[in-house]
């Protein structure tokens, strides 16, 4: 039986297949709904930095809003009440983001075997449909910005088991199951959602980034040509791994290109809220 939460050093040790969604196949493995992640490496580093990491999100987004994107969820929908902007996705930088949030930057960068990291809006109103992330190779936690309302006005529901965001709170989920979130109240809600690799797959980072990252693009590209889907599983295995492998060069391209470039990121002032109004 799965559980609904757990410490990643209360799961089973063993490592099982890591799971991808390359098909409708839903994932069935061992991992709990949620994580309890004060074990975890990154979890202080945030938390002692959680009022100028939320400072200068809500500066950034008071006077950037129009920058954040809408999301999508392929092969589903793409819901315009729900807007990421992401500075790092699976390895790769996204140097204008980062750009954006310096300080953030700099704290999510010390974070052991991190390899995404978004600021998620939900605006009033909005229902995310149940959909999966891209593979169970890591945790993805979540710490709450700005909560306009307790649970369950506002929450996530993960495997069936539901729950809402607190500020300056942590918490864990396994994004391979299927899961879904809201905001029913009339203001934003804001998190900020952090992936690392699973302690059990830290010797796999750049497989699973290249492998996660290639899916995405597939994912996108079968959205939009709905007639991919019917190529058989095992050519759909190669594109995916050959396309992994490509990713993975750009990975270490990007890596290379940036040591050569720039020191690694300092950390910025602490944000003045003052200074957005």
């Amino acid at each position: 039986m799965v559980r609904a939460e757990a410490k990643p050093s209360e799961v089973d040790p063993r490592p099982e297949p890591i799971w991808y969604f390359r098909s409708l196949a839903l994932y069935k493995g061992k991992y709990p709904a949620y994580y309890d992640v004060s074990e975890l490496p990154g979890t202080k580093v945030l938390e002692d930095n959680y009022e100028a990491i939320r400072d200068e999100i809500l500066t950034f987004y008071r006077g950037h809003a129009e920058r954040i994107s809408p999301n999508n969820i392929p092969y589903t929908y793409e819901d315009p009440g729900w807007r990421t902007h992401t500075l790092y996705a699976f390895g790769l930088r996204h140097e204008d983001n980062c750009a954006d949030l310096p300080f953030l930057d700099s704290v999510v960068s010390q974070i052991p075997d991190m390899v995404t990291a978004t600021v998620s809006i939900l605006e009033p109103h909005t229902r995310i449909h149940a959909h999966v992330g891209a593979s169970s190779g890591v945790i993805r936690t979540h710490l709450g910005i700005s909560v306009p309302g307790a649970y369950p006005e506002v929450g996530i529901r993960v495997r069936g088991h539901g729950r809402g965001w607190e500020e300056g709170k942590l918490f864990g989920i396994e994004m391979a199951h299927r899961h879904l979130a809201w905001n029913t109240t009339d203001q934003f809600r804001i998190a900020l959602t952090v992936d690392t690799i699973k302690p059990e797959y830290a010797d796999r980072k750049a497989d699973i980034c290249g492998r996660c990252l290639a899916l995405l693009a597939m994912q996108t590209i079968t959205t939009k040509v709905p007639l991919t889907k019917r190529l058989p599983r095992p050519v759909v295995g190669l594109v995916h791994t050959g396309a992994s492998l490509a990713v993975r060069a750009v990975i270490s391209g990007q890596r290379a290109y940036l040591r050569a470039r720039r020191p690694a990121p300092a950390p910025s002032r602490r944000p003045d809220l003052a200074e957005a109004s």
